[in-house]
């Protein structure tokens, strides 16, 4: 996961459609009646585009897929809004997905923010659908949620627009794994999906490139050969910009591999845009 600036709010939002659904469904909770996603319009849908664009212009928010017409993406609740959905902690088998056994649920969801930009976020369909469905992870377990319940609760699930650097949250290795190395990471990775294994496939093949890359300069700082560093470097930069597949899984490397390439990543952006990289 990389960091992402969210896209600006759209002046006069929520519209007057939106504010008049939710009050139909307030009066609806106040009822004693249960929420279902029927009940919510997919006005969101309208707004899809404006996060995308702000996603490295594609990228899955959770796992850094580009998303193609090819592979469907759309705005997922950070929070949920019908339910929240508590999954059991299962080891993962290894060479197979997680087991996901529900742990209980939680109803009625975070229906008040169904429609709040800031909970809204573009994914990929299996991150969404397959994955993360209806679940945010919060410690301790919420017993019930109201109005100020996104205040106050510790979320564990990370937000690539609110969580600064959050790619510290993660360890990377060659074969295209991944896992959390904080409480939050680690309930992430649990949650989306982000150790399956057509995705650990998928950074596989990026994470290769990546090695062949800084083993080449390391062979060429034993030769002093400046023009075989300066165009790995630049490599290097390409494959990590925000628009690039996993730049997250990069930028690890990069910083995990400093002291062999002579940089971390944070200079190799600034070299990169101070020109310094130009063949």
């Amino acid at each position: 996961m990389i960091n992402y600036k969210r896209p600006k709010k759209p002046h006069g939002f929520p519209p007057k459609k939106i504010i008049l659904l939710l009050q139909r469904i307030a009066t609806k909770v106040s009822s004693g009646d249960e929420l279902s996603s029927s009940e919510f319009k997919s006005y969101w849908g309208d707004y899809k585009d404006d996060f995308s664009k702000c996603q490295g212009e594609g990228k899955c928010g959770y796992c850094e897929t580009r998303i193609t017409a090819a592979s469907y993406g759309g705005v997922d609740h950070i929070r949920p809004k019908t339910e929240v959905i508590y999954l059991k902690n299962k080891i993962k088998p290894k060479g197979q997905d997680r087991i996901r056994e529900e742990d209980g649920k939680l109803k009625p969801g975070y229906w008040r923010l169904a429609y709040n930009w800031y909970n809204w976020i573009f994914v990929c369909d299996i991150c969404n659908s397959s994955w993360k469905k209806n679940q945010f992870p919060t410690t301790p377990k919420n017993n019930a949620i109201n109005r100020y319940t996104y205040r106050t609760e510790k979320r564990l699930l990370l937000n690539p627009f609110i969580d600064a650097k959050i790619g510290t949250n993660f360890k990377y290795d060659y074969n295209g794994s991944i896992s959390g190395i904080t409480p939050e990471g680690v309930a992430t990775v649990h949650v989306c999906g982000l150790d399956r294994i057509n995705l650990i496939a998928e950074r596989k093949i990026i994470a290769e490139q990546v090695y062949r890359h800084i083993d080449d300069i390391k062979g060429a700082r034993a030769t002093n050969c400046q023009i075989l560093i300066t165009a790995c470097l630049r490599n290097l930069y390409c494959l990590s910009q925000d628009k690039m597949q996993y730049a997250g899984m990069i930028r690890y490397f990069v910083n995990k591999e400093q002291n062999v390439i002579g940089v971390n990543w944070a200079t190799l952006r600034d070299m990169a845009e101070n020109g310094d990289l130009n063949p």
